[in-house]
């Protein structure tokens, strides 16, 4: 499986995994209520940045090697403005693009929670 991702027509990335994997793109908008800052909670920010209006892309996954997933890649990553048109195309296995950044867990350890309450088999908490 692979994902064509283009931001106003120009082409950003084709991810994706030719055997296992969790591939993603996300467009994600955040504003949050200023009076909801808590200085103890966000070290590196203070109220005005932790609350301004932002929306963001990421294109990345988990490769699936031997049943295990300690890795996750990312091939695309960025702000996003007003008028912007983010389009994904979802495409059949082929080549695809060098990942820009790849990030290892240590080996036993699990980037998320392995209590969950729900039957869901979506990793992390968003």
């Amino acid at each position: 499986m692979r994902f064509e991702v283009l931001l106003n027509g120009e082409r950003l990335c084709i991810g994706g995994f030719q055997d296992f994997g969790v591939l993603t793109t996300t467009c994600t908008w955040i504003k949050r209520n200023p009076d909801d800052y808590d200085p103890s909670h966000h070290l590196h920010s203070d109220s005005d940045e932790w609350s301004k209006e932002t929306t963001v892309y990421n294109v990345g996954g988990m490769p699936i090697l031997k049943g295990e997933m300690d890795e996750h890649v990312d091939w695309a990553a960025g702000h996003l403005k007003i008028g912007d048109e983010f389009v994904v195309r979802v495409l059949a296995d082929g080549e695809i693009d060098s990942p820009k950044s790849r990030r290892r867990w240590p080996k036993g350890s699990k980037p998320w929670k392995e209590d969950r309450k729900d039957d869901s088999d979506c990793p992390g908490d968003v």
